[in-house]
């Protein structure tokens, strides 16, 4: 769960920051980090689970973290 809200904590800043563009570091596994260039961000890849990444608008993703996080939260209190 506290992947997706730290996604939003990202998405949140994309949009304050008004960023059209974005140079990143992206986890390969075992703290080991390659660097990354966003040319638009408008659109991000999002895990939706099994390992599967579906590209959405920030909209999108922000929407879908929301069902997921409550999901998540549900889940745990059963």
């Amino acid at each position: 769960m506290s992947e997706y809200l730290k996604l939003k904590t990202h998405i949140d800043s994309i949009r304050s920051q008004q960023l059209d563009e974005l140079e990143t570091k992206v986890d390969l596994g075992s703290n080991f980090y390659a660097k990354a260039f966003v040319p638009d961000t408008r659109y991000i890849f999002v895990n939706v689970g099994f390992g599967f990444h579906l590209q959405m608008s920030l909209d999108e993703a922000d929407e879908f973290i929301d069902r997921k996080v409550k999901h998540m939260e549900k889940l745990a209190e059963t």
